[in-house]
């Protein structure tokens, strides 16, 4: 999971996992007009919706038995539906594997340095597709549609729970 370092906006992470759901034709994806809406007046910007992805990316990994087996397939997916630059599929490639050895995928990007200028407008979709495709592949071992997007709703709320049970403690 990540790291306290890597902590993240809520809206973000709400962005993040909405637009996963959307690639995916989830039924239940906040429409477009609401997504940019949400991004709109939260003021997420793109680094916290990058943010919002690892969060997703490291918490999907941390959810699965053998999660390093799964970053080939990802990989191997992401370059065969063209979704991203070639030169991005080892960054991605890098991402799925610190998240699959319990490291922070954001920490890990961060100790690589700082991105190409060649790279710069494919990193934040490169993020996306690979949160998308992971999510995807998770929905097919549960044998179930949309399984990813329920788990993640429902341990956001939990996480909400939570968090407004700390705060009324103090």
């Amino acid at each position: 999971m990540p790291s306290d370092q890597d902590e993240v906006p809520a809206g973000a992470v709400i962005a993040a996992m909405e637009l996963v759901k959307g690639f995916g034709d989830n039924e239940n994806a906040m429409p477009g007009d609401e997504l940019l809406g949400l991004i709109r007046d939260t003021g997420v910007t793109p680094q916290e919706l990058t943010q919002g992805f690892a969060l997703l990316i490291a918490s999907v990994m941390h959810l699965l038995d053998g999660p390093i087996d799964l970053v080939p397939a990802v990989i191997r997916r992401l370059r065969a539906l063209e979704l991203v630059p070639e030169e991005m599929l080892p960054t991605m490639a890098g991402v799925l594997t610190a998240a699959a050895l319990g490291q922070s995928p954001l920490g890990w990007r961060r100790a690589v340095g700082a991105i190409t200028s060649a790279a710069e407008y494919s990193e934040g979709p490169a993020w996306a597709y690979t949160a998308w495709l992971l999510a995807d592949f998770l929905d097919f071992a549960a044998d179930e549609e949309g399984a990813t997007a329920r788990l993640t709703d429902s341990l956001f709320a939990k996480l909400l729970e939570e968090d407004a049970g700390d705060e009324r403690k103090s």
